[in-house]
């Protein structure tokens, strides 16, 4: 029998699993001698309840409960974690006027581009501007990361107009 409101309940493997690396980790981080861990190990194989268990662990402040409560215990901590991370603070994209004379520009990080985007998310040669009969055309040239145009990736040459937000990899403008 064990001490008033000890868990008598009977342990299963992954619950010894988890207190012989709980023991491990302690054991690394110098909280237990070669001697302590030793003993601590064989108490730990020997244990038939959580009760016996939770006497492993019970100077380094970790509780040996049973694997669903565990596993309650982590969904719960990381569901509040997720709930107290602020979104990324994503800058509002910047202006790119459309050129005023119908010439194709050639947009990418090579320094031959026409516009240079100086980030190594975008290819070297990344997409193309092209003028067309009623406005401009912007097609990707099988950049890596991509050419979207309002959130859309391109798979062909889309027509694009003033008010569109276009991006090349993570550099993204407002068609004026």
């Amino acid at each position: 029998m064990g001490a008033p409101g000890e868990d008598l309940s009977r342990v299963s493997d992954s619950d010894r699993d988890r207190v012989l690396a709980t023991l491990r980790d302690a054991y690394a981080d110098g909280r237990l001698s070669a001697v302590t861990l030793s003993f601590r190990i064989d108490a730990a194989l020997n244990a038939r309840t959580h009760g016996d268990l939770s006497r492993t662990l019970a100077d380094l402040g970790v509780p040996a409960v049973p694997l669903a409560a565990w596993a309650r215990m982590q969904l719960r901590a990381f569901g509040a974690g997720l709930r107290r991370q602020a979104p990324p603070k994503v800058p509002p994209p910047g202006p790119l006027v459309l050129p005023r004379e119908p010439v194709q520009r050639l947009i990418g990080r090579a320094t031959t581009c026409d516009l240079i985007l100086a980030d190594d998310a975008v290819s070297r040669r990344h997409a193309l501007l092209c003028p067309v009969d009623d406005g401009w055309e912007l097609r990707d040239l099988d950049s890596t990361n991509g050419t979207f145009v309002n959130a859309w990736r391109l798979r062909m040459p889309t027509a694009v107009r003033p008010g569109d937000v276009v991006t090349f990899g993570r550099v993204s403008f407002r068609l004026t």
